[in-house]
């Protein structure tokens, strides 16, 4: 992998160029060979929604195929503001509200006395008490998704809490239940709700779910799994019962028309899928949490210039990250074809590199 990825370096070394602040690819190039990824892509959105889109290194460790600025990667629980805008949506056409019971919409299912009062809002905040699904449970979450989902609803919503009520304890069942919500309102599943209502106004056309391109042909950058030293290529993911929670796959433009909306949604102005007041209650936390009931963390770094919106994605074979700090007009995305601790670590000193260039 080395010597591809020092072939691709040499290619692109004197090309890349972002908005006239040269990014220093030789600084990328060896944060990738530190962390042994297979292949790597970031994008940088200004305020106008011009986005500068760079990939390079390997769709497959073990192939000599390159990954292109329009191939598709895995976003994992970057998807969850994108199922929470999908919320705000459905609030906005008036058929729920943010303060709505949830075990209102499950009234087959018995809820657990202390859950029978937890909102939609601080379901999508994590703020429910609500834990992970349970390891018995995930072995039997294939096949029907909108069964599958409603599965997770009555574990979840069937059990005692799993933590203090009122405090952020991140957990995708949250979100399961949330695309479980959107689907019994609309008797539609929640992928397709997600292609009509989001993907389709802003033009996301290479989105959809699962692990990105096909499994028999290498036409996308194929997920890794560290095992010791060595690179395991797998084409997988978590079940399809978890969409709501984590399993989109889209390109870095397509991405970053996502992403420009939400810039513009900071900046107070309206947009083809949302009001701006709809947006300001996706961007404000509840409570003392730093977790806000529209899918973000808030953070503050020093050259965001005030606070910005943040969040990472793995389904354990791909990791990525996504940055919109609204003080200086520009979104962060980054995305690697391997998952875990070192690809973290990876996208954190990638993202160190690209706030150089601003």
């Amino acid at each position: 992998m080395v010597t591809k990825l020092k072939l691709i370096f040499t290619l692109f070394l004197l090309s890349i160029n972002t908005y006239g602040s040269e990014v220093s690819m030789k600084n990328i190039y060896h944060i990738m060979e530190k962390y042994d990824l297979p292949g790597l892509a970031f994008g940088i959105l200004n305020k106008d929604g011009d986005l500068s889109v760079t990939a390079y290194g390997m769709r497959d460790n073990e192939k000599d195929e390159r990954v292109t600025a329009s191939d598709s990667w895995h976003i994992g629980s970057c998807t969850k503001s994108m199922t929470a805008t999908l919320v705000a949506i459905f609030i906005e056409e008036g058929k729920l509200a943010w303060d709505d019971k949830v075990a209102s919409f499950f009234p087959e299912i018995k809820v657990h006395e202390k859950l029978k009062n937890t909102t939609l809002v601080e379901l999508l905040a994590h703020q429910s008490g609500i834990g992970p699904v349970s390891e018995e449970l995930f072995k039997k979450l294939s096949g029907d998704p909108i069964k599958a989902r409603l599965m997770v609803v009555e574990e979840a919503l069937g059990s005692t809490p799993r933590f203090p009520q009122g405090e952020e304890n991140y957990a995708n069942p949250n979100y399961i239940i949330a695309g479980a919500i959107l689907e019994k309102l609309s008797n539609t599943i929640f992928e397709e709700l997600m292609k009509e209502k989001l993907f389709k106004p802003l033009g996301m056309n290479s989105c959809g779910f699962g692990a990105p391109g096909s499994g028999d042909v290498l036409d996308a950058p194929r997920g890794h799994r560290r095992d010791g030293d060595k690179l395991i290529s797998i084409y997988g993911d978590n079940p399809t019962a978890y969409s709501p929670a984590g399993r989109v796959h889209c390109s870095l433009k397509d991405w970053g028309n996502y992403a420009y909306t939400h810039l513009k949604g900071l900046r107070g102005e309206d947009t083809p899928i949302l009001k701006a007041s709809s947006f300001k209650r996706l961007h404000e936390v509840l409570g003392n949490s730093d977790y806000t009931p529209g899918g973000w963390v808030i953070m503050t770094e020093k050259w965001s210039q005030g606070p910005l919106l943040w969040h990472n994605g793995s389904n354990t074979l791909f990791m990525a990250h996504i940055w919109i700090a609204p003080h200086i007009g520009k979104a962060f995305l980054l995305a690697t074809n391997v998952g875990g601790e070192e690809s973290e670590k990876a996208l954190v000193e990638v993202m160190e590199q690209l706030v150089k260039s601003i």
